[in-house]
């Protein structure tokens, strides 16, 4: 036995006709505004900056100082004050100050890189979804006067078979 097809027909609001008049670099520095995996890596080139500030600092001679002071009642009075200072510099690490210098240079590189390629993916993601809406609002434009179209050509087919001049092969068509 054959089951009958019910079909109900639901009415789905028409997207706007009008085009999106912003420039798409707006467009763009919205996505890029909303993006947390580029927040992520702008944050990451950040961190990369300070490590290499700090590899820097940590390869070139660093300065400690320490200064104490004391006072002494009984037996004798006194007072003593100490001031000292010490200066040292990397010389004998093989090369590891250096090294870490460069290594922390490259991590900048990469994160700036790698911020970089997800700004083109980003701009080339929203670049690829603008185009894809606007032909699809052209088609949507295409399809309405196709729909115009038809339901004339449907009521002028109706109209032709009442009046006897027309085919029901005519209005299927």
């Amino acid at each position: 036995s054959v089951e009958p097809v019910d079909v109900v027909e639901t009415e789905v609001a028409v997207p706007s006709a009008e085009p999106d008049n912003r420039p798409l670099a707006d467009i763009i520095a919205q996505a890029y505004a909303n993006r947390p995996d580029l927040k992520s890596a702008e944050t990451n080139v950040k961190s990369s900056e300070r490590s290499v500030r700090i590899a820097r600092i940590e390869a070139g001679p660093m300065l400690e100082s320490s200064f104490s002071a004391g006072h002494q009642f009984d037996p004798d009075r006194y007072d003593t004050h100490s001031l000292m200072a010490t200066v040292t510099y990397p010389l004998f690490d093989a090369g590891a100050s250096k090294a870490s210098v460069k290594a922390a240079k490259a991590s900048l590189k990469q994160a700036e890189e790698s911020i970089e390629l997800s700004r083109r993916a980003i701009a080339q993601e929203v670049e690829s979804a603008w185009l894809t809406r606007e032909e699809a609002r052209q088609r949507i434009t295409a399809a309405q006067a196709a729909l115009a179209a038809s339901r004339e050509n449907y009521a002028a087919a109706s109209e032709s078979r009442k009046e006897g001049a027309g085919t029901i092969l005519d209005v299927i068509t």
